[in-house]
This record gives structure tokens, sequence and C-alpha cells, in this order.
């Protein structure tokens, strides 16, 4: 089936904003729009928390809890990153958007009950809005390609401008008719929603990406002239990861490590490489990974063609 005939009316119509290819309509869409929730449920918070803070304490005190915030917010960045490198994704994502959730649930019952609540709550935003926004972006970098990616974040963005002046405009008519503990629950039900079309994103994108490699063996063959075995991983189509290393050979020396995740290969995503071919030619003794490690990305340039009858 040709790209014209797979180009259903919703991509057409996202076309208007950005490149959008034959079925990516509807991911980017539920992509915006979940980042729109998550942006309108933190502009919710945001008034809330400034609104607390001013009229419980002074200015003073919230430049210094806002410093206090900056400290705290450290560890807790470095605490996520562990346990991202340890436990599956979305598992991941929805622990941590469920503990805010039952946060929002709790600061409701506490506002409730008449307990200051305007310091916690002023550094807890802050925690949230370094946690879960960052959060939704390195999902949607998981989701999608670096092509992709480039061609659809201006619909991602559109969505989470919007969120932002939406949760603003809301805070301001609702806030005078339900007061400020009450909107609470509000961003807490947003949340829980947006948390739902993030599982459906990432159960959608897997079928897709099972589907597309239905005619592909999951473990390839060792790439010829490195000296190591990949698998292409199902929850990241575009990464392949290293299982094992020939000991001696050049992936060996040159640094590469079981568990690397390859990116791409001379500068093009291995998503659109076929699974045993590494790009080289008579004149090409060298190749080029951009790699993904748990302490950051990395490149390795390793001699390749040379081995290559």
């Amino acid at each position: 089936m040709s790209d014209k005939q797979d180009v259903s009316p919703l991509d057409r119509f996202m076309r208007l904003f950005s490149d959008v290819r034959a079925g990516e309509g509807a991911q980017a869409l539920l992509l915006a729009l979940n980042i729109f929730m998550v942006l309108t449920a933190y502009s919710i918070m945001k008034p809330i928390r400034e609104g607390l803070i001013l009229s419980e304490w002074s200015a003073e005190t919230k430049s210094y809890v806002a410093a206090a915030m900056v400290i705290i917010l450290v560890p807790v960045v470095q605490l996520y990153g562990k346990l991202a490198d340890r436990f599956p994704r979305m598992r991941l994502i929805n622990t941590v958007t469920l503990f805010f959730v039952a946060c929002l649930v709790a600061f409701f019952f506490l506002g409730q009950a008449g307990v200051p609540l305007a310091i916690p709550f002023f550094i807890w935003v802050g925690i949230f809005s370094g946690v879960v926004i960052a959060q939704f972006f390195s999902f949607a970098n998981d989701v999608y390609t670096s092509d992709e990616g480039e061609r659809l974040f201006p619909i991602v963005v559109f969505g989470a401008t919007l969120g932002g002046v939406l949760g603003v405009y809301l805070t301001r008519i609702l806030v005078q008719y339900l007061g400020v503990y009450q909107l609470m629950a509000l961003p807490a039900i947003i949340l829980a929603l947006s948390l739902i079309i993030t599982n459906y994103v990432d159960q959608r994108q897997r079928r897709l990406q099972l589907e597309r490699e239905t005619d592909e063996p999951a473990r390839v063959e060792p790439l010829r002239g490195i000296g190591a075995t990949f698998e292409s991983l199902h929850d990241r189509r575009s990464a392949w990861a290293i299982l094992d290393i020939v000991p001696g050979s050049f992936a060996d020396l040159g640094g590469l490590e079981p568990g690397d995740r390859v990116l791409e290969i001379d500068g093009e995503p291995v998503s659109t490489i076929t699974a045993c071919r590494v790009p080289s030619s008579a004149d090409q003794t060298w190749v080029r990974l951009t790699l993904e490690r748990p302490g950051g990305p990395a490149e390795l340039r390793l001699p390749v063609g040379v081995l290559i009858p």
C-alpha cells in the first residue's frame, strides 16, 4: 500500500502544522494532548502555590523557600535518575504520576482540615515541575525516533503551550467558586486522565513496533568486522542493545560494552538500517557509533572496513 493510500484525514489535517507522514497523526495528537493535560495541571497548581505562600507568609519567606526547593530538587532528580535505570519505563511513569496524584488528594484533605500547607506545597510543586514534565519529554523521546521528533515536535510544543495558557485561565475563574483547596482536586483528576493517555500511547507504540518487526528476528547476527552481537529493542525501535562482545575484537578494544544502546551508525539512525548491515565500502575503515549509556550519551570510532571481505 502506498504512502498516499495510507494517509488518513487526521494525517492530512495535522500536516497543516507540521510534516506529518502516513500513520503519524494519531500518535502526535495523543502526545500533544498528553502534555497539554500535564501543563494544564501544573499551570493550575502554580498560581495556587503563589497564593498560599504569599497569604500565609511574606515575599521574603518565598525567596528563602525557593532557594531551599532548588537544594532539595538536586537529590530528588538524582534519585529519579537511579530509579529510571533500574525500573521499566511504564512502571516508573505510573508510580511517579500516581504518587503526585495521591499527594494532591492529601493536600486537598489537609487544606480542608486547616493544616498550613504553604511551604510544603510550594516545594512540592517545584519538585513536580522538575520530575513529571521532564518525565513526559523523556517518554516522548522513547516513542519517537530522532527524525520523527524533529518533524513532530512542533505539534507537541503547541499542546504544551495551550495547556499552560488554559491552566492559568481556569484558575482565575474557578478559584472564585471553588476556593484554593477545593481547586487542588482538579489537577489531580487531570493528571490521572493524562496517565491513561500515556499508557495507551505506550501500548499503541509497542503494538505498532511488533507489527513492523513481524518479519524481523529479535536477535541479529554478529556485525562482521566489529565483534559485537546486537538485539533490536522492542520498547525502543530507535536503539539496538549490545548483547555480547568478542574478546580481543575491535569492539572490545574500542570500549564497547554489553548493555550499551546503539542509536546511530555513522550518523544514520539504526531504525533505518537493515539489522545486519554496517555502512562500509572498500575505502571505509572506520565506523562511528552513537551510544546511550547510563552515564549519558557517548560516541565511539571503531575500525571495521579492514575486516569486511
